[in-house]
């Protein structure tokens, strides 16, 4: 399971199933993590988001 929450939404978007994470980067500060974070499902479908 993760949560990706998409551009433009305040909401993060539930996944489930088998998940692979494929990217993750950004920066970790004082002011908390800003990152963006690709990950693919089973068929091969790729997801991308951003996670504040």
């Amino acid at each position: 399971m993760a949560k990706l929450r998409y551009a433009g939404r305040n909401e993060a978007a539930e996944l489930r199933g088998d998940l692979e994470i494929l990217t993750l980067a950004g920066s970790l500060s004082a002011q908390g993590p800003h990152l963006h974070m690709s990950v693919s499902d089973a068929n091969g479908r790729v997801l991308t988001a951003t996670s504040r």
